[in-house]
């Protein structure tokens, strides 16, 4: 039945929320929170982390943004993913940046986001990583080597795609991504935009770089 697949779905669902917005969330709404850092000042990592104690108390799997591009000293990036850890982040969403305002056209920005595993707290053994269904061939690769890397770092990895507004390219996207890391162990999430406007959806895409 409808109603009986959709209250299956939401046990397995995920959802993304700014720091301020986690006192809303409903115990037993969904099964992970992933949080994101978008301000670059020091008091809003706070706030992140903040929000993660509050979700994790009341028993949701956290997932907290790390946006790697935010950090000018790799000992700022080490403190503040222990001060997620100690807050009950189960899981850390590892990015070269957050949105469009952080882009860098050189081909080494992706990577970035893999300078900081080294910095992993000891208790923090999951890790996510993003794949983009609409960035074409270029983006699966650097895919593949960011899931090989959080691997070799004896960690398990979680793909997690960036929405898109065609469902085509997601499946097409889905399918090659399967494929190519056939030999990893390897979960995936699927990015969905939630209920909103159209031209907020639109907004947002812009932000996000979805075409």
């Amino acid at each position: 039945l409808p109603v009986q697949r959709l209250m299956e779905l939401g046990k397995n669902a995920s959802i993304e929320i700014a720091p301020s917005s986690a006192e809303q969330i409903p115990r037993g709404s969904v099964c992970q929170v992933y949080v994101n850092m978008v301000k670059k000042d020091l008091a809003h990592f706070d706030e992140v982390a903040a929000s993660v104690q509050l979700l994790s108390e009341r028993n949701f799997w956290t997932v907290a943004h790390v946006p790697a591009s935010r950090f000018i000293e790799r000992e700022i990036a080490k403190s503040i993913m222990r001060k997620l850890e100690h807050s009950g982040a189960n899981a850390l969403l590892l990015l070269a940046g957050n949105d469009a305002n952080d882009f860098d056209s050189s081909n080494e920005f992706p990577h970035i986001a893999m300078t900081l595993l080294p910095l992993l707290p000891e208790g923090i053994r999951n890790v996510c990583v993003t794949g983009y269904p609409e960035r074409g061939h270029n983006t699966q690769q650097i895919l593949a080597t960011k899931c090989q890397a959080v691997h070799a770092a004896r960690c398990e990895v979680c793909v997690v795609s960036q929405f898109t507004l065609d469902p085509r390219h997601l499946i097409h996207w889905l399918d090659e991504t399967r494929t190519q890391l056939a030999d990893l162990s390897v979960r995936y999430r699927i990015g969905i935009p939630g209920p909103t406007p159209l031209k907020t959806l639109h907004r947002v895409a812009q932000i996000c770089q979805v075409p």
